[in-house]
């Protein structure tokens, strides 16, 4: 079975954030994605040969000093959520994981 898996950008220069957020069917999406928008990020480009893979317990980390973009594995309570309100989903910014919508905001 694939595992689903989601990409964001970061940039701790501006806090503590994460930004453009997209949830893939498979790590090899979430991979193709990354490989296509990090050297577009950079003026000087990036890295994308090092590390070709999400590990099974953390990150894929492509970036140049406090920016870049990241690409892991959803957690079996982050697909729950993720097939159940689709692109309603919140991701908690503090722990970077996807949660599911205040009730007032599925009204």
């Amino acid at each position: 079975m694939k595992k689903m898996a989601l990409t964001y950008e970061y940039d701790w220069m501006q806090g503590y954030s994460f930004a453009n957020i997209h949830v893939f069917s498979s790590g090899k999406e979430a991979l193709k994605y990354q490989n296509e928008i990090a050297p577009t990020m950079f003026a000087r480009g990036a890295n994308t040969r090092k590390n070709n893979t999400i590990p099974p317990h953390g990150e894929r980390q492509v970036g140049i000093g406090f920016r870049g973009i990241n690409a892991r594995y959803l957690e079996p309570d982050e697909i729950e959520i993720y097939k159940k309100f689709g692109d309603n989903t919140v991701c908690d910014q503090k722990n970077n994981k996807l949660i599911a919508p205040k009730e007032e905001d599925n009204v």
